[in-house]
């Protein structure tokens, strides 16, 4: 019982005086009689947070070593006649007079003890964070030391790389406005050592390369990096034996392909000029009148079939027909048939934008169809062509390459061209335009051949189909087109020519290319979706079965004058037919066109 007690009391007070004892009024502070009391009570001298004693009978019974290390150490004297010697056993934390004794000394000397553990702590931690601190401002100095040096390297390398580009732009503008191969090299020896170590620049033919740098390795102590052109050898020779450095040759390659782009474009221009040239004569030496008119029927241009009944008139009408008054049932931009003085003619117009012109133009076909009048709508599409066959046989090839080349480089000039340089809108009408003469001549290709097929086999349809639709997959993105493909994984094998089914699977999706693109200047649809559909048709009477490929574009109507006209829909009706297969054109709703590609199961 007395230890339980003991251990809940901080404060202990050894004194025998009733006044003293009368003083405490808590259970915080243990009374001891007597210091051999005390040791007897507690074996640990600083239980006790405070300690109080009676100096008097401290003193009587000379028991000092147990007061020697408390915390706070309060001596009760019973007068104040003390002299310094009485404490020189042992000297308390503070000292009282017996009559101003209270029990809120505890308390006051409990709070000193905790402002001094308190005190103690605080020290310690700064201590710690000093060091920390010294630690970690030795850390900065030393990474704000490193990133100085990197920066000043880094400004350094900068510095180099923006000259050499400077000087790299002076030289590629320089050569860009050159087109003679002589002249380049000049301007190479005079301005590309300044910024490379190449002293010295040599563009030689092919048939000179091998005898010049055997002469150059045997009579000169230097070392040279060589690069093809078309035509030549360019050559970035060095004044010793150290090898370039990558930004060297880096500048070397550059300089090689802009000289390369040079010489593109010189042959490309003269590919243009022949391929003007073959486009006029096949124009002037077409063996059916031919003319570009305006909206007031005024000939702007036209063949010499055309030309013979000129004279002075400036009229279609008049000079080919001599009349005072347009054609019945003249329409331009469509295909109609006029009767004149007993004949009668097909004129077959379309309308055409030239760069350059602001009034919007037809070029007009006619077409002598009297003796055959009353065959028209079978031998109107086989002349058309035969026609078509013709031209493309003699003029296509001739004008593929060069067209091809001419896309090529204006494509190239475009990716040059900053995107708010003044010729931009020029060279993306070019482009266009040039991707229209190929998408013709591609076109025209269709019916020079012939309707063997010599590829034919066993064939996956819908792998096919995907090939294709992943071919045409770019051109789709860049026209803003979504395709909703619902085919199913059917493993269909029929016998069928490849080649001429992806040609049948290229004028489906040019036709609605096109569409969307010209149903989106009328309408302010942006977004073109197509679906792809594959389905199993059977009839009731034969029991045969036959497969359907269906394409719906929302691109427009389409009218049947257009279904004989459009010669996208005449070239895939070919393609089709030569594998006995056909196509049906439909409108399942306002402003949607279907395709539907009927396959024979055999």
């Amino acid at each position: 019982m007395q230890n339980s007690h003991l251990i809940a009391q901080k404060y202990g007070l050894i004194t025998n005086d009733l006044f003293i004892k009368s003083k405490i009024n808590s259970d915080l502070v243990l009374v001891i009689d007597s210091p051999k009391q005390f040791n007897k009570i507690i074996s640990d001298k600083n239980h006790f947070r405070v300690l109080a004693v009676d100096y008097s009978l401290l003193s009587q019974s000379n028991e000092w070593q147990l007061v020697g290390s408390y915390d706070q150490l309060l001596f009760i004297f019973e007068n104040a006649e003390i002299q310094p010697f009485d404490f020189n056993k042992t000297i308390p934390h503070k000292s009282i007079l017996k009559n101003k004794f209270e029990y809120e000394l505890f308390i006051e000397l409990e709070q000193l003890i905790a402002e001094q553990e308190q005190n103690v702590l605080y020290l310690n931690m700064a201590t710690e964070l000093n060091a920390e601190y010294e630690i970690i401002k030795s850390e900065l100095e030393a990474k704000l030391d490193e990133t100085k040096s990197d920066l000043l390297t880094s400004r350094q390398k900068i510095l180099d790389t923006n000259l050499r580009t400077e000087a790299m732009r002076k030289i590629l503008f320089s050569i860009t406005q050159e087109s003679d191969i002589y002249r380049i090299e000049t301007i190479l020896n005079d301005q590309l050592p300044a910024s490379s170590k190449a002293t010295w620049i040599k563009i030689i033919s092919h048939d000179q390369k091998d005898k010049f740098e055997t002469e150059l390795s045997q009579q000169l102590n230097t070392t040279f990096k060589s690069y093809s052109l078309p035509e030549h050898f360019i050559l970035f020779i060095k004044g010793d034996q150290k090898l370039f450095k990558k930004d060297d040759l880096n500048l070397f390659s550059k300089i090689r392909d802009i000289i390369e782009i040079n010489y593109n474009r010189e042959v490309n221009y003269h590919n243009l000029i022949r391929t003007e040239n073959i486009v006029r004569t096949a124009f002037e030496e077409f063996n059916h009148p031919l003319a570009v008119i305006d909206i007031e029927y005024n000939v702007i241009q036209s063949n010499h079939v055309f030309n013979k009944n000129m004279s002075d008139k400036k009229l279609c009408y008049e000079i080919l027909f001599n009349r005072i008054k347009p054609c019945l049932n003249c329409h331009l931009g469509t295909k109609y048939t006029t009767e004149v003085d007993g004949k009668i003619f097909d004129v077959d117009s379309n309308s055409m934008t030239i760069d350059g012109h602001s009034k919007k133009l037809w070029i007009n076909l006619y077409k002598n169809k009297t003796e055959e009048h009353y065959f028209e709508q079978r031998l109107n599409q086989t002349s058309k062509m035969k026609e078509l066959g013709i031209i493309s046989s003699s003029i296509a090839h001739e004008l593929n390459n060069p067209i091809g080349g001419v896309l090529s480089y204006l494509q190239l000039i475009q990716m040059d061209l900053s995107k708010d340089h003044v010729l931009n809108n020029d060279i993306k009408n070019m482009i266009e335009t040039t991707l229209r003469m190929k998408k013709i001549i591609e076109d025209l290709l269709i019916f020079s051949r012939k309707s063997i097929i010599h590829d034919q086999g066993n064939n996956n349809l819908l792998t096919s189909l995907q090939e294709s639709l992943s071919i045409h997959d770019i051109q789709f993105k860049n026209e803003n087109i979504k395709i909703i493909n619902q085919l199913t994984d059917q493993n269909i094998n029929l016998k069928f020519s490849k080649t001429a089914f992806r040609d049948a699977l290229h004028f489906i999706f040019n036709f609605y290319i096109e569409k969307i693109k010209y149903f989106r200047k009328i309408n302010s649809q942006k977004t073109g979706l197509v679906e792809v559909k594959f389905s199993t048709l059977t009839s009731d009477e034969s029991s045969s079965l036959s497969y359907c490929l269906e394409f719906q574009g929302n691109c427009g109507n389409i009218d049947e004058a257009e279904k004989s006209k459009d010669i996208s829909l005449l070239a895939l009706s070919k393609c089709l037919t030569d594998q006995d297969m056909h196509v049906e054109i439909a409108a399942p709703k306002e402003n949607w066109i279907s395709l539907k590609v009927i396959i024979q199961k055999s």
